[in-house]
């Protein structure tokens, strides 16, 4: 009778997670709310907009959409069991997606790190450490150059064409009479996901995994009130790009989160 009854309890779990599937797989995103737009050096709106590089849309200004935007359901008839099935699937599914995430970074961060000490041991340029001290200063520079309005003093840090860009939006934003306030910067993570060696050092480019922790939010110059974002510190990822001119490295491009499907990962 146990084993029957355990049965029982198993195969209706396992009923309600194909359920809970379809109603993942009916979401509406049409009729999602619009989400908040955010500007923030080091945040984009999906795919490169110029922020971030020759185009991408992070790092130093262009939108970004909110986490906090939410998606419909087409199902609004779900059962009292679909519903708590739901609330008790719904944390296990996510927790082992952010696993396989983690997993998956971990592991080309690694295989990108060995091709980068092999590369260095005939092109010093590749080396791990240095380049990823660059990262580190770059983050932080252009961060503090948006928050100020003025990219000029991280130039050394980008390529033309992305400060050019950066700096267009911010003289934008000026006439509009609206700034980007960001405190408390943090850089959680850096680690290299992607890499790629021209014969000639031509194209020779890297691509960053982003993770950090900043206060973010837009300001009306005029009357000092927050037009959108958080006076708390909220985390976010990026990809950041950085071209080789030379022997240095500028960053040249950022993408979102959801915008990795156009980066050729390390294998």
């Amino acid at each position: 009778m146990k084993k029957f009854f355990a049965f029982t309890l198993l195969f209706g779990l396992l009923l309600s997670g194909v359920h809970f599937f379809v109603l993942l797989t009916s979401i509406d995103v049409s009729a999602a709310q619009t989400p908040i737009m955010v500007l923030r050096a080091g945040g984009g709106e999906g795919g490169s907009s110029g922020g971030g590089s020759s185009g991408g849309s992070g790092s130093s200004g262009s939108s970004r959409r909110s986490s906090s935007s939410r998606t419909h359901y087409r199902s609004s008839s779900a059962s009292p069991l679909e519903s708590i099935m739901y609330l008790l699937l719904y944390p296990i599914f996510a927790g082992v997606s952010a696993l396989v995430f983690a997993l998956q970074l971990t592991k080309r961060a690694r295989k990108a790190k060995k091709l980068m000490k092999q590369m260095a041991q005939s092109d010093n340029a590749w080396k791990f450490n240095s380049l990823n001290a660059t990262v580190r200063e770059s983050f932080y520079a252009i961060q503090a150059a948006w928050s100020n309005m003025d990219m000029s003093p991280a130039a050394i840090y980008m390529s033309e064409d992305l400060r050019n860009s950066f700096q267009t939006k911010l003289n934008w934003m000026e006439f509009k009479h609206q700034k980007n306030i960001l405190k408390k910067i943090r850089l959680i993570d850096a680690l290299p996901v992607a890499v790629h060696d021209n014969a000639d050092n031509t194209c020779d480019h890297v691509w960053f995994y982003i993770k950090g922790k900043m206060v973010d939010y837009m300001l009306d110059t005029q009357t000092q009130m927050k037009i959108s974002g958080s006076t708390h510190p909220t985390k976010f990822v990026e990809y950041w790009q950085f071209v080789r001119t030379e022997n240095t490295w500028v960053l040249n491009k950022i993408l979102q989160k959801n915008e990795a499907n156009q980066i050729v990962f390390t294998a």
